[in-house]
């Protein structure tokens, strides 16, 4: 009898590593208390389709890879520490006039698992996220914005297929 095959994945496999000229590095350990998810979705629909009346299709495409990044960690979790200060720098930078460096964080994200990465560079904050105080405590959920984000495999994925 053959069983499934099967692939393996864990949030501890994740290697998080921030970097920013301003406020320095920081890399929370995968399953560090309070960190929660990390989500890098692509912004540019690089690749579009029109369609004629008469039913012509003409394909386009242009270039672009920023993506919005969200980060969900506990209110009282060390990374939000860290992110809030980061945010409070940059804009406070900005807001005296210093937008040089608005723009310095790059991050790299790398599940050691199945070697998938994300290197993301030209990081920026969109906003302090909103924060509750309530009876009970709950998560925060922050919005990065990447100029360029890249998806790359560095080496190939682990799976384990059983009893064939």
């Amino acid at each position: 009898m053959s069983q499934p095959a099967f692939t393996v994945y864990s949030f501890l496999d994740l290697s998080l590593a921030l970097v920013d000229p301003d406020v320095g590095s920081y890399s929370p350990t995968a399953g560090e208390l309070g960190f929660g998810q990390l989500t890098i979705e692509m912004i540019t629909e690089r690749i579009s389709h029109r369609v004629a009346a008469d039913g012509l299709v003409m394909i386009g495409y242009k270039p672009g890879s920023n993506a919005n990044v969200d980060i969900m960690v506990q209110q009282t979790s060390p990374l939000h520490k860290w992110l809030l200060n980061w945010a409070n720098t940059k804009f406070g930078n900005a807001d005296n006039g210093n937008v040089l460096t608005l723009a310095g964080m790059q991050f790299t994200a790398r599940n050691i698992l199945d070697g998938t990465q994300h290197v993301c560079m030209g990081v920026t904050p969109t906003k302090i996220p909103p924060k509750s105080y309530a009876a009970e405590p709950g998560d925060i959920t922050w919005r990065l914005m990447a100029a360029n984000a890249t998806q790359i495999n560095v080496s190939a994925p682990f799976s384990v297929a059983l009893g064939v």
